[in-house]
């Protein structure tokens, strides 16, 4: 856990923290392939609240933390229509993520202007111009940016496009590259559209932010644990092995690079000291077990009993290893 801590606060003093006011996120494109769809979120919602808490800010983009995403009863205070409904995710909702990792992020946000064209692509010979509104395809209306690319990707044939620019409304026919399903935009800059800014950390701030997101990475753990002990979650579907860290490993390096590596490295920091501190007697927390036992008994167990579970805790080491390795090779390879 102190490595990890260590990692937070130097990658938060060398790269500073990313800050997108809460303020200037609103209404969010939900597709009805994702979880959010599935717990009851929909198109055109804002989020005014997180299990009571109106947030400030969202970090890193994340419109949801780990720890929320992992706690009991996560609940959605949003505006729709003018309003105000509650939306409460399942205590199940990790388990949703097994087959479907679609939720929600800043990219949900993020509207159907575009910033520029590919040249020679079908939308420059269309004469699509940077801060073009994209308002409709086919005659359905069109607010969000994934909800264009959807409808595009989707399309068999030419579409009929609304775009507006300086109040005008002008229509356009775009046939998407066949090869790609694309017709050569780009998206608005998040971080520019958004108003967020990279704030650098100093070095007791990135201490402190360090420790805070070590205890907030903890703590999701540690509630991850807690519901597949109670069975509310399932252990096959959340529970990785070595499979599991080098896929997860390979894919966040992929994406965050050397950021994203130390990011794992950390994850995998504080769940080994989480993991080490179970009641198990072959681990720290089997013996943290045998020194309460002795602080209360005022005597030590005996050899054979130790003996005896210190076996039974290795049986149990072995045993879930076994398990995690064959989930793997059957949710990784097999399937």
């Amino acid at each position: 856990a102190i490595l990890a801590a260590v990692i937070f606060g130097a990658m938060l003093f060398h790269y500073g923290k990313l800050v997108i006011p809460a303020d200037n996120v609103n209404e969010l494109f939900i597709p009805e392939t994702s979880i959010a769809h599935e717990i009851g979120l929909r198109t055109g919602d804002h989020i005014i609240k997180i299990n009571g808490n109106e947030p400030q800010h969202f970090d890193q983009g994340n419109l949801v933390s780990m720890s929320e995403l992992t706690s009991r009863g996560l609940t959605f205070t949003i505006l729709r229509n003018g309003e105000e409904k509650n939306v409460r995710a399942p205590d199940n909702l990790l388990d949703y993520f097994a087959s479907n990792q679609e939720f929600i992020g800043i990219e949900n946000a993020i509207p159907s202007i575009t910033s520029g064209t590919l040249p020679g692509s079908p939308a420059d010979e269309a004469g699509i111009q940077p801060g073009d509104k994209i308002v409709e395809i086919d005659g359905q209306e069109v607010s969000h940016w994934l909800q264009l690319v959807g409808l595009i990707q989707n399309a068999e044939g030419s579409l009929n496009f609304v775009i507006q620019r300086n109040g005008e409304r002008i229509p356009k026919t775009i046939t998407p590259n066949p090869d790609t399903r694309q017709i050569g935009i780009a998206p608005v800059d998040a971080v520019e559209y958004f108003g967020a800014e990279f704030l650098s950390m100093g070095f007791w701030p990135s201490v402190t932010g360090g420790v805070a997101q070590t205890w907030d990475t903890g703590k999701s753990i540690v509630n991850g644990v807690g519901m597949m002990i109670t069975g509310t979650i399932s252990a096959r579907d959340n529970l990785g092995g070595p499979i599991a860290i080098a896929a997860v490993t390979r894919d966040v390096t992929d994406s965050g690079g050397m950021r994203g590596f130390w990011n794992i490295v950390a994850f995998l920091s504080i769940t080994l000291a989480i993991m080490n501190m179970l009641p198990i007697p072959v681990l720290d927390g089997g013996h943290v077990v045998f020194l309460i036992y002795e602080a209360i008994t005022r005597r030590e167990p005996s050899v054979k009993v130790r003996m005896a579970l210190q076996q039974i805790g290795l049986i149990l080491i072995i045993g879930l290893f076994i398990f995690v390795t064959f989930n793997d090779v059957m949710r990784h390879i097999v399937n």
